[in-house]
């Protein structure tokens, strides 16, 4: 398929163009899979619509690739420190760009949001994945109260665990129900692989200060926010995260209700989420979940479960208060 498109690509003439949406668009449809093109032309994707989601770091676009298929269309946007310091932006843009592709275009699993590729239009670079109409999992069971959490949370688990037992190991690096998306047939996509790293000793990529508290309070490890200590992000607070997002998902609720400062000030002195009472275990929020988040939120990084036996765990109690409910 890559060999194909580059074919297709070095055809003159708007009728070569014509043949490589065509035959592209019928070849996709055929195996439902996009092979990773770090160079989608103009010709190939349009925008349809205005900005469709804004997150902590870019801006989200609905877009149509090879004039059948909805994608999303990523760019990143300049935080406003940046722009009151005078940095370079458009350096530090495409560092960042370079930084979350390095590690997503490698990824291929059933629970990860898929990098179709990169297409620059009007001088603006975008990442463009699937449309997942369902959005983030947090919508999702707000507009399906029945959904099964327990599942997308499985489905999660499953995910994390591809990034974790990844050669070499992955970090995700801001695990949280925004950050996992839901396709139109249900199934949870693990996404946004702006903090995510690999790793490795031969690292060619750095991180800031700023980059290394990023993400949303509620859902970082004690360990991450410990006045004059700079640790890096692990397996270990990565199912932290995960533990939060158990909570989040099945109550349908933020970890807490408080400012940041608030949060940071809790999380030092280890508070955790408090259990609602009025919260049904219809919605899977049964002891052995509560449990299973609890051991996610160990304040001793050595004492968390892997990602793998989370997985295991949530899919035995899933089996089971399906089998008795």
């Amino acid at each position: 398929m890559v060999n194909l498109r580059k074919i297709m690509l070095a055809r003159p003439g708007s009728q070569g163009q014509e043949n490589l949406i065509t035959r592209l668009a019928i070849l996709y449809a055929e195996v439902k899979a996009f092979p990773f093109s770090p160079d989608i032309q103009e010709y190939e994707i349009e925008i349809k619509t205005s900005l469709s989601v804004r997150g902590g770091f870019g801006d989200c676009f609905k877009g149509i690739f090879l004039g059948q298929f909805d994608v999303a269309m990523k760019c990143l946007r300049p935080r406003e420190s940046d722009l009151d310091a005078g940095r370079p932006l458009e350096a530090k843009i495409q560092k960042l760009i370079a930084r979350e592709v390095h590690v997503w275009k490698k990824l291929d699993h059933c629970n990860i949001l898929p990098l179709i590729g990169l297409c620059t239009l009007d001088s603006v670079k975008y990442m463009v994945s699937p449309w997942m109409s369902n959005g983030n999992a947090v919508e999702y069971i707000k507009n399906n109260p029945s959904a099964d959490r327990l599942g997308l949370l499985g489905q999660a688990a499953e995910g994390l665990k591809y990034l974790h037992e990844f050669n070499p190991t992955i970090i995700h690096g801001d695990v949280r129900g925004h950050n996992i998306l839901v396709s139109e047939t249900g199934e949870a996509k693990l996404a946004d692989f702006g903090l995510s790293y690999e790793m490795s000793l031969n690292s060619d990529y750095s991180y800031s200060t700023e980059w290394k508290v990023a993400g949303n309070w509620a859902w970082l490890a004690p360990e991450l926010v410990e006045q004059d200590v700079s640790v890096p992000r692990t397996t270990s607070t990565d199912v932290f995260s995960f533990g939060r997002t158990i909570v989040q998902i099945i109550t349908g609720n933020p970890p807490f209700y408080l400012d940041d400062a608030h949060v940071i000030f809790r999380l030092r002195n280890g508070a955790k989420p408090t259990r609602p009472e009025n919260n049904s275990p219809a919605h899977g929020l049964t002891d052995e979940m509560w449990e299973l988040a609890d051991r996610c939120w160990n304040m001793d990084p050595e004492m968390r479960p892997t990602i793998h036996e989370v997985a295991i765990r949530i899919w035995g109690i899933r089996g089971f208060y399906r089998s008795v409910s």
